[in-house]
């Protein structure tokens, strides 16, 4: 059920969308923090695969450091729950400031984070933060857009990334 309720809510665009930035960017950097600090690390790891110009933190201030340093051309792929961790906010607005493009997955679709981003990707249908103490199988939903995302980009630079990573 969560890879189908995912897979309402990510749209054909936003796939195209998000593989289209990533094969294009010299650099993709993840971010997260608490639990989405896990699906951040574990993005990493599957997009390295395809893209060896990745990288992860989870430390504010080399994320801030590395976000400096991204500009056009360049991802900042953001994972926040709510779309409101003051950390990540500081760091996406600094990539953006430097014109990098900013992709973040939030569990609202109204929500700083989401606002904030070149492309916006929401794990459920809630709006609004009102039922955030109600718990949600929130990791398995980010990990199963991370899976749909890479398998997506996989299908469509399988050979070149293969070439790449060799």
């Amino acid at each position: 059920s969560i890879v189908s309720n995912c897979r309402k809510f990510l749209k054909d665009k936003q796939i195209d969308a998000v593989v289209s930035c990533m094969k294009k960017a010299e650099r993709v950097h993840f971010i997260g923090l608490g639990t989405s600090a896990v699906t951040a690390q574990y993005a990493h790891t599957k997009f390295f695969r395809l893209k060896p110009g990745c990288s992860f933190d989870t430390d504010i201030i080399l994320s801030k450091m590395r976000a400096a340093q991204l500009g056009e051309g360049n991802v900042l792929f953001a994972i926040s729950s709510s779309g409101r961790t003051k950390s990540i906010l500081e760091i996406a607005k600094l990539a953006r400031h430097n014109r990098a493009t900013v992709i973040s997955v939030c569990d609202f679709m109204d929500s700083p984070l989401a606002n904030l981003s070149d492309i916006s990707i929401c794990t459920t249908v809630r709006e609004s933060n009102k039922y955030i103490d109600t718990d949600f199988p929130l990791i398995q939903r980010q990990i199963t857009i991370i899976d749909i995302l890479y398998a997506c980009m996989y299908s469509r630079t399988a050979r070149t990334a293969s070439e790449s990573f060799n």
